[in-house]
């Protein structure tokens, strides 16, 4: 009888004590809290299919191959702009890209801190369309809802 070849994935944890925001100090709970469950921020079951699809179909992090010259297995789908809640931003699919989550929470955090024009340069390398030609008349709003997020000194308030 032909024996089944291992299952390679990540290790779960067992018996590790439960971590709850306050564990991280007042700033952290109080950013969590904001936040609201990945659910209500629009991560749902939609958004893991997509999510699916979209990294079987790409399985590579595009900022690593076309940026850095480098070969990088995507384990994260990225909204390339901030959604900051923003649902028309939130699904447009031309703007998700797959990335390693190493490159999500490195070099994208700090094209993020740039600003706006820093991410539609990036976009532009990555062959994305930029957020001003694709929602001219939205792109207010999206600007508004980021400013506004930057100035509260919350990292990521909206989620992703």
């Amino acid at each position: 009888m032909a024996m089944r070849p291992p299952v390679i994935g990540p290790k779960r944890a067992t018996g590790a004590a439960r971590v709850s925001p306050a564990d991280y100090g007042d700033r952290s709970a109080a950013d969590h809290d904001q936040r609201g469950s990945a659910a209500s921020r629009g991560y749902g079951v939609r958004w893991r299919a997509a999510r699916a699809t979209v990294l079987q179909r790409e399985p590579l992090c595009r900022p690593s191959l076309k940026l850095d010259g480098r070969t990088a297995s995507a384990d994260t789908l990225d909204h390339w702009y901030p959604h900051c809640g923003l649902s028309w931003l939130f699904w447009r699919k031309e703007l998700w890209v797959p990335m390693a989550k190493a490159w999500h929470d490195g070099p994208k955090q700090e094209l993020e801190d740039r600003g706006e024009l820093a991410l539609d340069a990036a976009a532009l390398e990555l062959g994305l369309p930029v957020l001003s030609a694709l929602e001219p008349l939205r792109v207010w709003e999206w600007r508004t809802a980021y400013a506004e997020a930057r100035k509260t000194g919350l990292r990521r308030p909206w989620g992703g």
